[in-house]
């Protein structure tokens, strides 16, 4: 979405755009970061949870 709007403002010399992308840019990143910070907790959550049924299933050995 920056992109597009930062090609349509360099392109089209949009008034609306260059409004817009001090609004958006932030907003964007923010978004990205806070998904990035989500997945890292869920994934760490899920190998953890992998890790203990590996530990505790009847045949830990055979898969050690």
């Amino acid at each position: 979405m920056n992109a597009f709007i930062l090609v349509s403002a360099i392109i089209y010399h949009s008034a609306e755009a260059v409004q817009l992308a001090p609004i958006i840019t932030p907003s964007t990143f923010l978004l990205i970061a806070a998904m990035l910070g989500v997945h890292r907790f869920s994934g760490a959550a899920d190998f953890r949870a992998a890790a203990i049924m590996a530990s505790t299933s009847p045949n830990a050995e055979e898969v050690q």
